[in-house]
Order: C-alpha cells, then structure tokens, then sequence
C-alpha cells in the first residue's frame, strides 16, 4: 500500500538499509524488505544511479546502467560511489525524523514516519556489490550498528581487497555465501580469501551461513521469481539452476527471511535467538560455518 501511515505513531523502530547487487535493482530484495517491515522495521530500499539496471527520478528521467568494464578501478570506485549513496541516504534520514522532507519532489511522505524512526538503531544488508558497499559503509560510518554480507566479493581480488576487508568490524556482521569457492569448499571465510580476512581481523559479534546447493542470486527474490518463471514461460531449467543452484527455492526463500530477521533482531532489538546464538537450523541445506 503507497503512503500507508505508521502503524503505530508511538513506537519507535529500528532502521534497516538494503543495497542489491550491481546491475540489479532494488526490488530484487523484496522478501526480506517485506519481512522486516511486517516485523517492525522501516526498510530503506537503495537504487545505486548508473549502477543498478534502471533509476527512475522525479519528473520521468530514467537512467540505465552505464558501467565501464570492470577492472580494479572500477571496482574500488563502485564500491565509493555506493558508500557516498548510503551515507547520503542516511543523511536524508536525520533531515526526515527532524521533520524535513527530503523527497526531491516534495510529494508527501506517509505520516508519522519520520518520528517513527529509531536512528539510534540502524542496520544494513546488501548482495553481491551490495553487500560489500554494506560493510564497507558500517565500516566507514559508526551510525550502522549490525550489517549482513549476502554472496559478495570484498573488493577486487586477489590484490585489492576493501578496508573492511583488511582491518574487520568491531559490530555484529553476519555473512552469507552461496555455493562453492573455486572447488575448495562452501562459499564462506574458510575458503574465501577476502572473507577470511575480514573474519580474521573482526573484533565483534559474527556468524557465516552457507547454503553449498545455492547460487548467486539464492538469497534474492531469484528462488521465488525464476521457478514460476521456468513453469509459466519456459524459462530453462539450465538458467534457473544457474542463477538460484539446486537448493529447494521455498526453503531458500525460508532460510532468508529467518536468518535476516534474526540477525536484525538480536542486535537491533536485542531478543535472543535459538536459531543464531545456538547455532542451530532447522534448514538442511543451510549450514553454520566453524573455524
């Protein structure tokens, strides 16, 4: 529902930021930006101009994806560019609980939002390029408080890896990898060289889930798009398989909502969570990553 107001003008609740992959646009991560709200959170969707498929700006001016090819260069300014669009949107945020009204446009905002928002509590969560510029910016900026790594690679390897990379967290960070790593093993600090040196160097609160069946775009609205897809259209089931690997799509698109709100939970709301502080799944094909 558009410019639905606050459910409750009294409650003050916990901020979270999404950041999709590059080249994809912000809806691809629905599920758990709908899971959240539906659990007390405001959700900040973020469109990276020029980086994501399309951008849509007041008055009708589209911008597609204009990215160069990808080099070390490229790579390190996506990863500022996207910082700088984050941190500006947390910028916004300040501008709206105060009582501003950042929309460009000066349409008007549902009411009571700005009020509603508890600054204080703030988290992130990206995939693929998303989730790099996630931590990057958690890293940079002490107002995100927990942030989550979904299937991204931190930086431009082997070489290149980003600060928080290099240096690690001292927050709660939680990673989410998809599938193998070059044949060594499940996607996830072990195998990872820039994973392992983040997990290395972070003082904080942290946890590694791995779906090995998964693929890139498993922890996306992928596992419940493309399967209807393949059915309704015809979509190969090579694409599909490609895109999302063999794990079953409703217990991909189950473990995702779970484990993002949990993690969101536990740091933002401080409720404990059987599912992440024992280190237990109820997801076969989901596993916890030890050292």
């Amino acid at each position: 529902m558009l410019a639905a107001p606050v459910a409750n003008p009294h409650s003050r609740y916990p901020v979270v930021l999404y950041s999709p992959g590059s080249g994809v646009p912000r809806t691809a991560g629905t599920i758990a930006a709908e899971e959240l709200a539906s659990q007390g959170y405001v959700v900040v969707t973020i469109d990276h101009t020029y980086d994501a498929s399309e951008v849509e700006f007041p008055g009708g001016r589209v911008e597609v994806q204009a990215l160069p090819k990808l080099s070390e260069e490229t790579i390190m300014k996506l990863m500022a560019v996207r910082e700088l669009d984050i941190r500006f949107v947390l910028d916004q945020l300040a501008v709206l609980r105060t009582g501003g009204n950042p929309d460009a446009a000066q349409r008007p905002l549902p009411n009571g939002l700005g009020k509603a928002m508890d600054l204080s509590h703030i988290g992130i969560f990206g995939h693929s390029a998303g989730g790099a510029a996630a931590l990057q910016t958690m890293y940079d900026d002490r107002r995100i408080d927990a942030g989550i790594l979904m299937d991204g690679t931190l930086g431009y390897l082997p070489d290149a890896l980003l600060p928080v990379a290099e240096e690690g967290l001292d927050r709660p960070l939680m990673l989410m990898g998809s599938g193998y790593y070059q044949e060594q093993g499940p996607d996830s600090h072990v195998t990872r060289p820039d994973w392992k040196s983040l997990w290395t160097h972070s003082t904080g609160w942290k946890l590694d889930v791995s779906a090995p069946k998964g693929m890139h775009f498993t922890f996306t609205d992928y596992p419940a798009i493309l399967p209807q897809l393949k059915e309704k259209l015809g979509l190969p089931s090579a694409v599909v398989q490609e895109a999302i690997g063999t794990m079953e799509p409703a217990q991909a698109v189950s473990a995702q909502r779970a484990y993002v709100t949990a993690f969101f939970n536990l740091h933002l709301r401080h409720m404990s969570s059987e599912l992440l502080e024992n280190r237990l799944t109820k997801y076969p094909d989901i596993h916890m990553i030890q050292d």
